[in-house]
């Protein structure tokens, strides 16, 4: 019955916050403490913008008629309805941003802060709430602050408040519960908190609908992580990550009409970090579309990147000795010799049509190298399967089927298609196809370089070729809601993967409908499915 509850309680949350608007000025990241490692935040005003719902009474209307078919008591379906009608009968400030944090990861300790602006009717829910659990709506003020009331609402989870906010919070199996709520409690009071970090500014001065920061340092300087797994490495290694020990990420949501994003921002830290990490991405280098000529547009997947093994090798040869070296069978100094060949874009394109019963996709691969030796050290590995024609290596791809004769089973081999693997004009390539194909030749209907070039790194979705493969509508028919996803899969044009410098990354879903957000359009498939 929690479980449900709690599914139900968080739908209804949502639905109920996306009514409301937003201020800056957040309390919730008071309650957090300083060293909180991940902390995300959700801004109503803008997702309600982005919900399109507006004032939707007929929504309304049907969420109340929803609530009525969750088997609820009389008392809190009348609480629950109440709230949809007027969420100022909560006492919960849905002005202000929600935060959600890890408090401690090792630990797996986490926390959900919210603001009040009325403790009372806030009390009231949650005594309503305790009775429809438990039949218990017993609660206890904690010995740091008599001002804070909590609650054992699960097995280790917790609920604290005063009068002007509250969190939920859990804790570790193995911990002590009355020192843990007095823990929490400290909160509501400690003056030192993670509004006043740089990971807040950082996070509070990124736009976006829903935000999330990654206290990378913090991670890295907790107890476990540097027992556990610091410890274990050289200590030239660890030297080098002693320098992100004040590094952070931010990542944020943003949605508009047509589209949405999420962006990853990197920061270092300091200049010390900022010189190091920069030096260890020179081998990346910028996308120049040597091959996106054989990528068809409509292919199922197409991604690029550019690469220069010989300054990978030079930039990284300690850690390349230490990781190899645990690879007992390989030649480390050969592996190393291996990518050092590569020095240039690398493209793989995948299509829609699969080969056989196996589902071999058609596929072609290609990488700048210096030399062949890439594609006669793979060839060596699987001598037993190739079979050398002039300056490539042929696989025939072949599927096994079973026949039942008198009682016997037998194997039929037949092929389904062709693996070639060579090299040509300082170019490695593997190509998986049907039938015997020109490596070399463009396509018709090439894919436009002007969003690979530039980037250091871009991968492309398309979702078009998805719904016209015959294995994905077999898998979407044997699911019982088969028919929601293929709707929302019919909705997005592409998803697109950009990493534009050393500290900045992109991933990108556009839609098909240019007049609608993202969530609108979600909103509208699984209303009748939530309700």
């Amino acid at each position: 019955m929690k479980r449900h509850f709690f599914l139900n309680a968080a739908i209804i949350l949502l639905a109920v916050a996306l009514f409301c608007s937003c201020e800056s000025k957040p309390k919730g990241a008071m309650l957090l403490p300083e060293d909180a490692q991940v902390v995300a935040c959700i801004d109503v005003e803008k997702t309600m913008e982005a919900s399109e719902l507006g004032g939707d009474r007929q929504f309304k209307e049907k969420m109340k008629n929803g609530i009525k078919q969750m088997g609820f008591s009389r008392i809190m379906e009348k609480q629950i309805t109440d709230i949809v009608e007027d969420p100022s009968t909560t006492g919960i400030d849905f002005k202000e941003p929600f935060f959600y944090a890890v408090l401690d990861i090792n630990r797996m300790l986490f926390a959900f802060t919210g603001s009040l602006n009325d403790s009372e009717k806030f009390e009231s829910l949650l005594r309503t709430t305790m009775t429809e659990m438990s039949g218990d709506s017993a609660l206890k003020t904690t010995v740091t602050d008599p001002n804070v009331k909590f609650a054992h609402i699960d097995r280790d989870a917790f609920i604290l408040f005063d009068n002007d906010g509250f969190i939920i919070c859990n804790k570790n199996y193995d911990e002590d519960e009355a020192g843990f709520v007095e823990y929490m409690a400290k909160q509501f009071s400690e003056e030192k908190n993670y509004s006043q970090t740089k990971g807040y500014d950082m996070l509070m001065n990124e736009n976006g609908i829903a935000k999330m920061h990654i206290a990378c340092g913090k991670i890295l300087t907790s107890q476990n992580m540097k027992k556990k797994s610091l410890n274990t490495l050289p200590a030239e290694t660890r030297k080098k990550i002693d320098l992100f020990y004040e590094s952070d990420m931010i990542m944020a949501l943003n949605v508009s009409k047509g589209e949405a994003s999420y962006v990853c921002t990197f920061d270092p830290g300091t200049d010390e970090a900022k010189k190091y990490y920069d030096k260890m991405c020179e081998s990346a280098g910028e996308i120049k579309g040597t091959f996106l000529k054989y990528i068809d547009k409509d292919a199922l997947m197409a991604a690029a990147m550019n690469f220069d093994g010989k300054k990978y090798i030079e930039l990284q040869d300690e850690q390349i000795n230490n990781m190899l070296g645990l690879i007992s069978m390989l030649n480390a100094e050969e592996i190393k010799e291996l990518i050092k060949t590569i020095n240039g874009d690398f493209t793989i394109g995948i299509n829609s049509k699969l080969l056989g019963n196996n589902k071999v996709p058609e596929m072609k691969i290609y990488g700048s190298t210096d030399n062949s030796m890439l594609v006669e050290s793979i060839a060596e590995t699987n001598s037993n399967d190739m079979v050398k024609n002039g300056d490539r290596w042929i696989i025939k791809l072949t599927e096994s089927e079973y026949t039942n004769v008198n009682g016997s089973y037998d194997w039929i081999e037949k092929e389904i298609g062709q693996a070639t693997l060579g090299y040509k004009d300082n170019t490695s390539y593997f190509t998986i196809s049907e039938k015997e194909s020109d490596a070399f030749k463009a396509s018709d209907n090439a894919i436009d370089k002007s969003d690979f070039k530039g980037n250091k790194f871009y991968m492309r979705l398309n979702f078009a070729p998805m719904l016209k493969m015959k294995e994905v509508e077999e898998m979407l028919g044997s699911m019982s809601e088969g028919e929601i996803v293929r709707d929302v899969i019919k909705e997005i044009n592409y998803a697109e993967m950009t990493v534009e410098n050393n500290y900045n990354a992109e991933i990108r879903l556009v839609m098909n409908d240019k007049d609608h957000t993202p969530i609108a359009i979600a909103i509208d498939i699984f209303k009748e499915l939530l309700l």
